[in-house]
């Protein structure tokens, strides 16, 4: 490896970058054998090294200086490997660093409200629906990679029940004092023939036919152990109970109890451990908040909305819009989000004009008589 002419600290930077590369290479494109692209033409290396940068920017949320940073270290990573490191030196990706600097600065004011500014406020969020849903399991879950898999499971179960995404996925690092509400394999009970059995009981015994999965929501932002409110209502799947989407859930969640490749009571239910490229020994993924956001944001896009008005947070808008066009009271809506205000859950609704009651929309149920009535008891 040709490591001198760089320092030590930029070699350990090459290498913290080569692993998100090749973890971006193992889910993400599957025709490349090589992490170095030598297998590559350059127009084909181009294409790989651009769907890198959006992948940067909309999976791991980097800043553009952040991004401009990596394709440097990812140049270095290619050049002390002997890789096809001329991409980097082409006219598209030359564009693509100056399309980056250019517009960082109006992405990031437009992205982030500044306190006492009247510019650059957040788009209001827009909710998640179940057909969008459909849409993120057919890109992520049928006939995909276990990454993209727990993608989709973890996404779907979030809108099931209106969960903070700090419940299925990495929000980032947990400091002391900062409790992590991420699912756990000791949160889940299923029910076979013979009684209740743990995850890894259930694996051993050769995955017996499933009655029923019980998953504990054991804490969250607004309940646990050490709070006021101890406990909120599991969440109960049963087999040939509810709804096409409910079944279809209960059995993609049994799928994925028995391909995640992680039992224990310990491990979380959003993770996976799987055989990565060439490697000999499996590695170990958890689900991050970015892989949520970026394939709501894929399924929005291609629909054409503004990918900023949609985040980890229109899952539980949507959650909440769902239920409530479904005719869900109140206390209903604030069960499924575990609210305990409800001036809190009235900002996860969104109005739907076209189908909100209006004066008109019901032929006039308040008549004259009605207010004859009306006057006579005055």
């Amino acid at each position: 490896m040709m490591t001198d002419a760089y320092s030590e600290l930029a070699v350990s930077g090459f290498r913290t970058l080569e692993g998100i590369w090749r973890e971006y290479l193992s889910t993400h494109c599957d025709n490349v054998t090589d992490v170095y692209l030598r297998n590559l033409h350059g127009v084909e290396a181009e294409e790989c090294v651009l769907e890198f940068v959006a992948y940067l920017i909309d999976s791991m949320e980097f800043t553009g200086p952040q991004v401009i940073r990596s394709l440097t270290q990812l140049r270095g990573v290619m050049i002390i490997n002997g890789g096809c490191y001329s991409v980097f030196d082409s006219k598209r990706l030359e564009v693509a660093r100056r399309s980056i600097r250019i517009v960082h600065a109006s992405l990031l004011v437009s992205a982030v409200e500044i306190p006492g500014s009247s510019k650059g406020a957040r788009p209001i969020q827009l909710p998640i629906t179940v057909d969008l849903l459909d849409r993120i399991r057919v890109l992520y879950w049928e006939g995909n990679t276990l990454t993209s898999r727990m993608t989709y499971i973890g996404t779907v179960v979030s809108f099931f029940r209106g969960l903070r995404i700090g419940n299925v996925a990495s929000t980032g690092p947990y400091p002391p004092g900062k409790m992590d509400h991420r699912f756990r394999n000791s949160a889940i009970r299923i029910e076979v023939a013979q009684g209740f059995m743990t995850v890894k009981e259930w694996v051993d015994a050769g995955n017996p036919s499933v009655l029923a999965l019980k998953i504990v929501i054991a804490s969250s932002k607004t309940h646990g152990p050490t709070m006021k409110k101890k406990t909120v209502a599991p969440i109960v799947l049963m087999s040939d109970v509810g709804s096409f989407h409910e079944q279809r859930l209960f059995q993609d969640l049994i799928l994925w109890l028995k391909d995640s490749g992680l039992h224990e009571q310990t491990d979380l239910l959003f993770s996976r451990s799987d055989f990565i490229g060439n490697r000999k020994s499996a590695t170990d993924k958890c689900l991050q908040s970015s892989d949520v956001s970026a394939a709501i944001k894929r399924v929005v896009a291609e629909l054409g909305l503004d990918p900023t008005r949609f985040a980890t947070r229109s899952l539980r808008i949507g959650a909440n819009v769902e239920v409530d066009a479904q005719g869900a009271t109140s206390g209903q809506r604030m069960m499924v989000l575990d609210h305990t205000v409800e001036s809190n859950n009235e900002r996860y609704l969104r109005a739907m004009q076209h189908r909100d009651p209006n004066p008109l929309s019901a032929g006039g149920r308040v008549t004259t008589t009605d207010v004859v009535t009306m006057e006579r008891y005055l």
